[in-house]
């Protein structure tokens, strides 16, 4: 309901229960209005792709993958060494370029899966689409922050390995080397396994509604990933509010990133701890991190750059593109 409130205040037409019970219900109603269908995810492409196409006979088609699915499967399969799992991730790989293929064009987030799915998919539009977000900056400086902080939800099983990851492996190396330094698990529908592992320096948070005033308390923000796909949230909105960042490869990966100008990279619970280090009371490298991060950001996900990548993809679709004098401004809430 609250979302359903916030894009009606936006001006955004919500077409919802009781007074549309089914997506079809509404396609052979309105279907021909429509000039773009926007798609999220392969389930909802194997819903309601044949109907869009029956009943929305001018529009095209783009689906946003959000990440590959195949991808994040494929790799926890193989970090489990799991022959049943790699199976999964076979299936869903044939699910996600058939969604591709049948798609007028699609959209991912990162280079990296760009790069991976080109050479299979000849002759399909796909486009990348990182991050969009408010860029807020920071005016909190480096000596009125402690701590370090992992922002994800646990419904979503690479954070919870991340969380276990850190805390088992790489909290006992601070320990001993940054005695009395704090790690805060941010985010919703914390496991049972997350939440055992709460103690005197591990503090399982739960859901924060607004991040920015905790995320300026905060020294570091980390990023443990061992699995997953696509480009990382928790580092764009690290990154966004000038909250220096340490991840894996992996989790940088296809974000454009330059390891130590705006982000460090680290693998390895040895590496890592020893980044987490060096930057914890290194307040020049710290600082410059931290304004390097809000200028990436700004120029990567701000509005204006969100404003061009959109413009191109529509064009592509053969859809007319006019900008207007106003100012782009991202809507939150805050603001409106």
């Amino acid at each position: 309901p609250e979302y359903t409130t916030e894009l009606q205040r936006a001006g955004i037409e919500v077409v919802y229960s009781p007074y549309v019970r089914t997506v079809v219900q509404h396609l052979i109603e309105y279907g021909k209005r429509y000039d773009l269908v926007f798609m999220f995810r392969p389930n909802v492409v194997d819903l309601h792709l044949l109907n869009v196409r029956k009943y929305c006979t001018e529009a095209k088609v783009l689906y946003h993958t959000i990440d590959l699915h195949f991808l994040r499967m494929q790799r926890e399969a193989e970090l489990q060494k799991s022959e049943v799992k790699m199976t999964a991730a076979a299936k869903m790989r044939g699910r996600e370029y058939a969604a591709i293929r049948s798609a007028d064009a699609s959209i991912v987030h990162s280079t990296a899966e760009l790069d991976l799915l080109l050479p299979d998919l000849p002759g399909q539009k796909i486009f990348v689409f990182p991050l969009i977000m408010n860029i807020r900056g920071t005016t909190t400086g480096f000596s009125e922050r402690k701590g370090i902080v992992f922002v994800g939800g646990y419904e979503h099983m690479p954070n919870v390995d991340a969380v276990l990851y850190f805390v088992s492996e790489i909290m006992p190396i601070l320990r001993n080397k940054l005695p009395g330094v704090n790690f805060y698990a941010v985010g919703s529908k914390a496991t049972a396994e997350i939440m055992a592992l709460a103690s005197e320096d591990v503090k399982i948070v739960g859901f924060v509604k607004d991040l920015s005033p905790f995320l300026d308390r905060i020294r570091l923000s980390v990023a443990p990933l061992r699995y997953g796909a696509g480009i990382k949230g928790k580092i764009g909105t690290a990154m966004s509010v000038g909250l220096p960042t340490i991840a894996t490869s992996l989790a940088a990966e296809g974000m454009g990133l330059t390891d130590g100008q705006n982000i460090i990279v680290a693998d390895g619970a040895e590496e890592f701890a020893n980044a987490i280090i060096q930057l914890y009371d290194n307040e020049p490298l710290w600082s410059s991190i931290s304004r390097e991060s809000i200028t990436f950001s700004d120029q990567a996900w701000g509005a204006e750059a969100a404003w061009k990548i959109q413009a191109n993809i529509l064009a592509e679709l053969g859809m007319e593109v006019n900008r207007g004098h106003r100012h782009l401004k991202l809507y939150s809430p805050e603001s409106n």
